[in-house]
């Protein structure tokens, strides 16, 4: 749209909205693949340097601009700026940094300048991300730097290291971070954990093979909120434990991640040695690999109801499994709360339906279920149509069911719905139910 004749221009904007304009250009934005919020580049900065003497002159007096971009600065070819990185580091003046560490090229050695290394009590948050390579000689030594650091400000860490050649023990110690909060740990089990003040984290999650070093740093976790914990059994020859079972009072968000290949214990301490009265939303994968005949969760079908019978405020909850339709019904008896169920690599049959439905007769089981998932499921004959178009019907009208996901992410053959059941379909949409429905 061309401009007015009597516009004014862009600049003789008051100094202040000039400078708001330029800050709020350099928010994070939306990944156009998901919600991922990426941050804004350092070049971004530095283009807006040169659209004109005026903006030039705000960002050089604007020290939160400089503060925005991920340090060290990158060029395009991904190899780091030592000047550039000097630069941003000078001009944030005592802003809080974001720093991210990780080889963008598997021949790359990211050396981390000592003026950044020393300004370490400004870090805001920390990644360190060597996904496929562990670190050379040199880049340890460039961020031994590190080791004395007080970390005054820093709240967030995510460290994802692939190998733990030339990591020493005592490189990183987070211990003296009281703002810490937030952690993330991706590391192989050769990997000293850093020392960190798990007590006061909010917010945890924990990728590493020994089931055991799990255990142990969850339960030190006192004051959690959010946690993710993914582990297996490969490394653990015993079977993991505690020494006295562990109630964490203000967790609301939990989901693990279990990979066991024998029927051994190695899933059940988690659900016997931990309760959690607070918790929310419950996220549960075991999976058995090949061997699906051990059917995990109906293994732990005692131990997984009696955990959430001490959860009552349970409100969302994931089960990928083998998991038996019984099973999954005994479990949900145990939900009066429930407004969302996800139920992934199962197979489900007329009882499952048929005990999902509203009742006049009986207690129904989750009466206030909002939402309701069936993923990757087998794309067969005998999925119970008659049975799953009863129960979506019987919940309306008058509850308040409003998504139902019912899909095959395999997509290993194609399903052909009946003229009867695209009727029903179009019944429940224009009684405003969300029915996505593909096997």
């Amino acid at each position: 749209m061309q401009a007015g004749a009597n516009s004014p221009p862009i600049h003789s904007l008051p100094y202040e909205l000039l400078r708001d304009i330029l800050l709020f250009a350099l928010t994070p934005k939306k990944c156009i693949w998901g919600s991922l919020l990426l941050p804004p580049r350092s070049c971004d900065v530095l283009i807006l340097c040169r659209v004109c003497s005026a903006w030039r002159q705000i960002a050089l007096e604007t020290s939160r601009l400089w503060a925005i971009p991920r340090l060290p600065v990158m060029n395009r070819m991904g190899y780091m700026s030592t000047t550039a990185t000097n630069l941003f580091l000078e001009r944030s003046g005592q802003h809080l940094l974001h720093v991210d560490i990780c080889p963008l090229w598997p021949t790359q050695s990211i050396q981390l300048p000592p003026t950044l290394g020393k300004a370490s009590d400004r870090w805001e948050s920390f990644s360190l991300q060597y996904y496929t390579t562990g670190l050379s000689v040199a880049e340890v030594n460039a961020l031994r730097i590190l080791s004395q650091s007080r970390w005054a400000n820093l709240i967030t860490i995510d460290i994802w290291v692939a190998h733990a050649d030339n990591w020493p023990g005592t490189m990183l110690d987070f211990m003296p971070a009281k703002q810490l909060r937030q952690v993330s740990l991706n590391v192989p089990a050769e990997l000293p954990i850093p020392a960190i003040p798990w007590a006061q984290l909010t917010r945890l999650s924990l990728i590493h093979p020994s089931a055991q070093v799990c255990l142990e740093i969850l339960s030190s976790c006192r004051n959690v909120i959010h946690a993710y914990i993914s582990t297996s059994q490969s490394s653990d020859v015993n079977r993991p434990t505690l020494a006295t079972p562990v109630t964490l009072e203000h967790l609301v968000d939990l989901e693990l991640c279990l990979h066991v290949h024998s029927p051994e214990e190695h899933v059940e301490p988690f659900l016997q040695l931990f309760s959690a009265p607070s918790l929310i939303s419950l996220h549960l994968s075991v999976d058995g690999g090949s061997y699906s005949e051990l059917s995990p969760i109906s293994r732990l079908h005692s131990h997984l109801v009696s955990f959430i019978h001490h959860s009552p405020k349970l409100r969302q909850l994931v089960l990928a499994n083998f998991t038996p339709p019984e099973v999954i019904l005994s479990i949900l008896r145990q939900t009066p709360m429930l407004v969302s169920l996800h139920i992934g690599a199962t197979h489900v049959n007329r009882d499952f339906m048929l005990g999902l439905s509203i009742s006049r007769k009986s207690q129904s089981i989750v009466p206030k279920l909002k939402k309701l998932v069936l993923m990757n499921l087998s794309a067969t004959s005998d999925f119970p149509f008659a049975e799953f178009i009863t129960m979506v019907e019987a919940r309306q009208p008058g509850t308040i069911l409003a998504e139902v996901v019912v899909e095959n992410e395999c997509l290993q053959s194609h399903w052909c719905p009946t003229p009867e059941f695209l009727d029903f379909k179009h019944r429940v949409y224009l009684k405003g139910l969300d029915l996505r429905f593909l096997l």
